[in-house]
């Protein structure tokens, strides 16, 4: 049987062609976790940090909304530089297993946009996490990554820095690090986020709330507000649905940390 144009291996060749260097050897298969909901399936949702300290925020949520299925993360080289490499020990610690992750270092914009491009319109994905640090996007090409995405039933993460721009983001988050609740013995707590939903397609915008991340269940947890801080909060240990994002400041730093590592 001849493979897929779309197929998780052929994927693998083209960025490997697009970043210049060869492809490794395909691994070997991997179980799915089935048991795992996709809560973003065929969707662009997009997750703004406010200001450059929240990069790592960002880029740890988006490890935190993992779909369960194989991932290709595609950032530029300056984002090696501004937030760090990935660290595949952070990753596994917020619930993204490294095993099924496909990286994609590229030199210029032009090679990401093509190559998300590609993977948004590739079914054998589950989740696509695009990292745009430059100037925002324009409607037109948000759109042609949605329509591909939604078209293909791939779940994509659009991770970008600044102010809001227009967008054919179905929903669109500004992410900020919030202080963990601390645990018995005063011992650091789950990571934890601020998040403001500034833009819904299902008509929800406006919602705020301070979440903490519990990597074992997968699930979020509302947390009381800070002192200093109003923001209209669910019920104290309400559960979140799993679409709904969360990370810390120290999480944060902690998730970067790979940078030295190289």
């Amino acid at each position: 049987m001849s493979e897929s144009p779309c197929g998780l291996e052929a994927l693998k060749r083209r960025v490997a062609r697009i970043e210049g260097r060869r492809a490794l050897a395909p691994a070997a298969p991997y179980p799915l976790a089935a048991d795992r909901p996709v809560a973003i399936a065929g969707a662009l949702v997009e997750l703004l940090a406010p200001d450059p300290e929240q990069l790592a925020a960002v880029a740890g949520l988006a490890a935190m909304l993992d779909t369960g299925g194989p991932v290709l993360w595609l950032r530029p080289q300056s984002a090696e530089r501004r937030i760090g490499r990935l660290s595949g020990a952070g990753l596994a610690a917020l619930g993204l297993d490294p095993a099924r992750l496909l990286l994609g270092v590229l030199a210029d914009d032009a090679a990401l946009l093509r190559a998300a491009g590609d993977a948004a319109a590739c079914p054998a994905l589950s989740l696509l996490i695009l990292e745009w640090w430059g100037k925002p996007l324009d409607l037109t090409v948000t759109r042609r990554l949605a329509l591909r995405a939604e078209r293909s039933g791939v779940a994509m993460l659009l991770l970008r820095q600044g102010a809001e721009a227009p967008g054919a983001a179905t929903q669109r988050w500004a992410v900020t690090g919030a202080p963990s609740a601390a645990l018995a013995a005063r011992s650091p707590g789950f990571p934890a986020l601020a998040l403001e939903l500034q833009r819904s397609k299902a008509g929800q915008s406006g919602w705020k709330g301070r979440l903490e991340w519990r990597p074992d269940e997968r699930a979020f947890r509302s947390l009381p507000a800070v002192a200093g801080v109003e923001l209209p909060l669910a019920p104290l240990g309400t559960v979140v649905p799993f679409s709904t994002p969360g990370f810390s400041r120290g999480a944060a730093r902690g998730f970067a940390a790979g940078r030295a590592r190289g």
